[in-house]
């Protein structure tokens, strides 16, 4: 599978209505239909990227907005990073038998981003922060045409 960027998820979004995607989750796992599937994954991250401005309804300023996951059979663990108005969240919906311990979970994602931070601080700070051109590796080159062999009658 290959992964779709974050502008044509938002894109598919404004087709699929969030009340109908959580409506085809919920009659997935209630027919068992995970059941049936072989599932090659467990855990789901997606991206939601937001509007980068304040949003208002009746008057009143939305502060923050964050994502959740369906619960369905046989995803032990769904990530939803979204962001609205220059913040970032992330969000897990976990089963309790596989993460007993959201807490400490959330803890050790706290911990990883403040770290993430520090090396990028660190790179800019240094004068590293210029992405230097990805080297391409050269390609071989074709084979040559195969010669038609003519003969004559």
């Amino acid at each position: 599978a290959q992964a779709v960027g974050a502008k044509t998820m938002a894109e598919y979004m404004e087709f699929l209505p969030s009340m109908l995607t959580a409506q085809a989750a919920r009659l997935s796992s209630q027919l068992g239909l995970t059941n049936r599937v072989q599932m090659n994954f467990n855990c789901v991250i997606t991206n939601v990227p937001g509007p980068q401005f304040p949003l208002y309804f009746t008057g009143a300023k939305m502060v923050a907005n964050y994502g959740t996951g369906p619960v369905m059979d046989g995803v032990a663990l769904f990530h939803v990073i979204g962001s609205y108005n220059g913040n970032m969240s992330i969000s897990a919906t976990s089963c309790r038998d596989i993460m007993p311990d959201p807490e400490f979970y959330k803890q050790c994602i706290e911990e990883s981003f403040e770290a993430l931070k520090q090396a990028a601080n660190a790179s800019r700070a240094s004068g590293n922060s210029k992405r230097k051109p990805r080297s391409r590796k050269t390609l071989p080159k074709a084979a040559p045409a195969p010669v038609e062999e003519q003969h004559s009658a």
